[in-house]
């Protein structure tokens, strides 16, 4: 088998493991976004519907 072979095998199980780690944490602050967002958005409404029963 060849150096380069050999290091390729590394890499592709490095990348493996570096997705396989990454993912959860990627879907979790996509997740995390996507609260932040209605939490804004429930906000936001809010202070709309305050203001237009004040005004």
């Amino acid at each position: 088998m060849s150096p380069l072979g050999g290091h390729l095998w590394v890499y592709l199980e490095l990348g493996f493991w570096v997705m396989a780690l990454a993912a959860p944490v990627v879907l979790g602050a996509f997740g995390l976004l996507r609260l932040v967002k209605v939490q804004v958005a429930v906000v936001v409404g809010l202070e709309v519907q305050e203001l237009a029963v004040a005004g």
